[in-house]
């Protein structure tokens, strides 16, 4: 009888537990709706559409933009490829001085997902993965570590300026310290359906930005190098 009831005592301790962290979490989203109302536009930064070789293959899907965050942008490119540009929120300016990319960027291989208790806004499009954001300012960043999952994974380009890789992913993350907050989660909507994808990273006037190229279509073969059809100055 009384192991019973401390079983049934367990049980209920468990049971407020999952009340009060789901509650919390709720109350974080409204508070992050409240704090960082996002609005949509469809023009693109010229910071953007300058990393491109043809501005005029650009089919705009939206920009979004908020009070914490660099603009986020969408777009088909030739009417292949589905593009997502984000300009880090950096404070890393001053240590791209007289430095390469490599030396504040951080690689790894291995199963990953969000930061639990962390408020995450989703977008909301048909797109075969989820694209994830926390919510709120990133803070002050000093180096990118970058988490990359998926198969036939490949280094495709590792330059100063430059670090693109490819794989058929099922998620990457990147956070700004190696134990912080994850601030990007990008995963497969579908088990099982690994979407061929370019991941690059590039730096230019000291800013660094996150480029993501897959196909528009999920079905299509899209193969390593896409980057070298889309992105300009990249030889």
């Amino acid at each position: 009888m009384k192991k019973k009831y401390i079983i049934t005592i367990g049980v209920l301790v468990i049971i407020v537990s999952l009340v009060v962290f789901f509650k919390n979490v709720a109350d974080k989203n409204l508070k992050a709706m409240d704090d960082d109302p996002k609005h949509y536009t469809n023009n693109i930064p010229g910071e953007y559409s300058n990393l491109f070789k043809q501005k005029e293959k650009i089919a705009v899907i939206r920009t979004e933009e908020s009070n914490f965050r660099n603009p986020i942008s969408d777009f088909y490119y030739d009417n292949k490829f589905w593009i997502e540009v984000y300009k880090v929120d950096t404070s890393i300016q001053k240590a791209l001085s007289g430095t390469v990319l490599k030396n504040i960027f951080y690689e790894s291989f291995k199963e990953s997902h969000i930061s639990y208790d962390t408020v995450y806004s989703t977008s909301d499009d048909n797109m075969p993965f989820s694209v994830q954001y926390k919510s709120g300012n990133p803070g002050k960043i000093a180096s990118i570590h970058f988490n990359l999952s998926g198969s036939n994974r490949q280094v495709v380009v590792k330059k100063d300026n430059l670090i693109g890789y490819f794989s058929f992913l099922k998620s990457f993350s990147m956070r700004y310290n190696e134990s912080g907050v994850i601030d990007l989660f990008v995963k497969s909507k579908e088990d099982g359906i690994l979407i061929p994808s370019e991941i690059l990273f590039i730096t230019n006037q000291g800013n660094v930005y996150i480029v993501m190229i897959m196909p528009k279509d999920k079905f299509q073969v899209v193969g390593p190098q896409s980057f070298k059809e889309v992105l300009a100055d990249n030889d």
